[in-house]
């Protein structure tokens, strides 16, 4: 989705692209898929693109449509859809952005992360302390600090619970008090 990348940017094959059309044509498309007349349809987009801004922000603190954020746009004003996916995938299919036994590697780790801080932030532990989460080769390190030794052990827990097969080393500390 929008936005994406910027969670997969440590893989080093990423390929950053976007995908950009006229109001006329994105309103056209939306009267089309959902039924709507034309001010309903723009009033949609508008709402919609606001909401991705919003979300982008909050959660990577970027401006999402920064065209720098990308390898490619590409415009639909005069590129058909098909026409727009030929390139894409020429792009794709380049040296630069072929999967390696290291991007392979990184995808697993960055996948690994994403997991358990999703388990953690389900569950409300994430927000107990101040926690960092990296993972490399397989190795989820978890660091930071636990406001309780209860709070501690349940982020051990969940974490555990959420890593698979992966190993964990885990590096949470108490306030000293």
């Amino acid at each position: 989705g929008h936005g994406g990348h910027f969670l997969l940017d440590d893989l080093p094959n990423l390929l950053r692209m976007r995908v950009v059309a006229p109001m006329k044509v994105r309103v056209a498309a939306v009267m089309e898929r959902q039924g709507l007349d034309a001010t309903a349809a723009k009033k949609y987009v508008h709402r919609m693109d606001k909401h991705r801004e919003k979300w982008v922000r909050f959660l990577y603190g970027v401006d999402w449509q920064d065209p720098s954020f990308y390898d490619v746009v590409v415009n639909l004003e005069k590129l058909s859809v098909e026409e727009a996916c030929e390139v894409l995938t020429k792009v794709a299919r380049l040296e630069r952005f072929r999967w390696t036994e290291e991007s392979k590697q990184k995808a697993v780790d960055i996948a690994l992360a994403a997991r358990v801080t999703a388990e953690l932030a389900r569950n409300g532990k994430l927000f107990n302390g101040r926690l960092e989460l990296a993972a490399k080769a397989n190795v989820l390190t978890i660091s930071g600090s636990a406001r309780s030794e209860t709070a501690r052990d349940d982020v051990r827990v969940a974490a555990e619970k959420a890593i698979g097969e992966a190993e964990l080393c885990f590096e949470v500390t108490l306030p000293v008090e």
